[in-house]
């Protein structure tokens, strides 16, 4: 419980600095969580890569703004581990257009992720930010 209510905080104190909620164009910022089913035994690989590779990679190319930032881990159903990311992107293209740099980290990320429940090995959900309020 005190674990979650760190995180919760800590997500709170970085929202603060996210960029304003936009109307969703194209060239608009574009906040998403992002779900990583990862492999049994590839948890310490995973979170280096998400932790140090991944987010080094967008910051230095400006893909990304500062916050929000949030990279947690846990447990789904059977004991099997995740970990769950919230960034903004500069805009809604940058994803779907990402440099070459980028994709080829992606497709490192395979060897640490599985399908799971039916479900893709990586989910990625586009979210509204409502935190700071007014935004």
């Amino acid at each position: 419980m005190k674990r979650t209510i760190a995180a919760v905080v800590l997500l709170i104190s970085l929202c603060a600095q996210a960029p304003a909620r936009t109307s969703g164009g194209a060239k608009d910022p574009e906040t998403v969580v992002g779900t990583y089913h990862v492999r049994p035994g590839s948890e310490a690989q995973m979170e280096k890569l998400m932790r140090e590779d991944h987010w080094t990679l967008r910051k230095r190319l400006h893909l990304v703004f500062d916050a929000p930032h949030v990279l947690v881990s846990g447990t789904e159903s059977g004991g099997k581990p995740y970990l769950r990311e919230i960034l903004t992107w500069r805009d809604h293209d940058t994803p779907d257009n990402a440099p070459p740099g980028v994709e080829a980290f992606w497709k490192r990320m395979d060897d640490s992720v599985e399908k799971r429940d039916g479900k893709p090995s990586i989910e990625i959900e586009d979210v509204a930010l409502l935190v700071p309020a007014g935004r």
